[in-house]
């Protein structure tokens, strides 16, 4: 069992999961969009601002490929994931 604010002791535990998304060929955009997000902001709490990046960069590439289904569902313009992937790079960038 893993104590709550134990960053270090769950790394292993994300680093299986995007293991585990990245080798399914099924594994559809936006689960692996967001297991990169969880995945990168933990890497921001562990100070990895080198890894958040690159894995924000990459969430964003997934979410980008939802804009259509995300402007249908919400019938709004703007894909919350990748407005939110480019917020991070961007704070990311500066560091």
């Amino acid at each position: 069992m893993i104590a709550v604010g134990d960053v270090d002791a769950a790394t292993p535990l994300y680093v299986e999961m995007l293991d585990l998304y990245r080798s399914s060929e099924t594994t559809p955009p936006l689960e692996m969009a967001n297991a990169l997000r969880s995945a990168a902001l933990h890497a921001e709490r562990r100070n990895d601002g080198a890894e958040a990046r690159k894995l924000w960069i990459e969430a964003r590439s997934y979410y980008q490929q939802l804009d259509e289904r995300f402007a249908l569902l919400r019938g709004l313009p703007g894909n919350p994931g990748v407005i939110e992937a480019d917020r991070h790079i961007a704070e990311l960038s500066h560091e």
